[in-house]
């Protein structure tokens, strides 16, 4: 899945199914996967920035954030935040939907990292 998930020559959907899968995968099994697990969110983080794959990435991210695996999003909290809230000002209203989707569920569950940003 990470393969898939980094590839830069993939068609859309298979890019778009990879972070589906990647989220899932996180979400259920990341006790086991151990250090995959980081860089698989870094990559999905990248993701983010991609206008292409952009959407798929934060619902992904949002699914994430409602898992028991939320505590592997903590070190990438601050830079997703930044580049959700900067989504927000665009014009697409199912981004700025997923944007806010995926914020919410970050600061219900990533309460403890938000206490350092926020000061």
């Amino acid at each position: 899945v990470l393969f898939r998930l980094s590839e830069q020559d993939q068609d859309l959907l298979v890019k778009e199914e990879a972070i589906r899968c990647m989220a899932t995968v996180v979400s259920c099994l990341h006790k086991s996967i151990g250090e995959q697990v980081h860089a698989g969110l870094q990559v999905m983080l990248d993701r983010t920035r991609n206008e292409v794959t952009r959407l798929t990435a934060i619902k992904a991210f949002g699914t994430i954030a409602l898992s028991p695996a939320r505590e592997c999003i903590t070190p990438l909290v601050q830079p997703l935040i930044e580049e959700l809230t900067a989504l927000l000002r665009k014009a697409d209203r199912r981004l700025r939907q997923a944007s806010l989707h995926a914020l919410d569920a970050i600061v219900k569950t990533a309460s403890s990292g938000l206490d350092i940003m926020l000061c």
